[in-house]
């Protein structure tokens, strides 16, 4: 499979794994999903659901939703990258237009604001699953793991 244009990086972990499924979008050019997935003691099946041509599943032993997002980080390939949770619910033409606009104005990072949450956050607060980076920054960014769930 060629690079695709956006890589959607889901963390999530063994018990929520089939949950992941909601995340995704039907087929779309260019969209691609990596999902990690945290465990404790034995790799678990990947569900049947998440067996598409456009979905990659990658593992990674422990805990922690820093480390998480750093293995997902590390395995990606898609020009852009999306930080993503296993419980959100993604806009097709969102993705299409923010990828779009992201290379025109040749944006590096853009911080994005979720919507529909029960929590009102204040403007300046920035999120990790609210973050589209582009591969060059995707490749360098790291998170501190003494911080996150777990």
């Amino acid at each position: 499979m060629q690079r695709p244009q956006l890589e959607i990086l889901i963390c999530t972990v063994e018990p929520r794994l089939s949950g992941a499924e909601r995340v995704l979008l039907p087929p779309m050019d260019g969209v691609a999903y990596l999902v990690s997935c945290q465990y404790a003691t034995a790799e678990p099946p990947v569900p049947e659901a998440l067996q598409r041509p456009d979905v990659r599943v990658v593992f990674l032993q422990g805990r922690g939703l820093s480390r998480n997002r750093n293995h997902a980080l590390s395995q990606s390939a898609g020009e852009f990258l999306l930080l993503c949770d296993d419980d959100e619910q993604l806009v097709p033409a969102s993705l299409v237009s923010l990828v779009a606009l992201s290379r025109e104005r040749r944006w590096q990072m853009v911080q994005l604001q979720a919507d529909g949450l029960n929590k009102q956050y204040p403007a300046d607060y920035v999120s990790s699953v609210e973050l589209l980076l582009s591969r060059e920054v995707g490749q360098r960014i790291r998170f501190d793991e003494r911080f996150g769930l777990g």
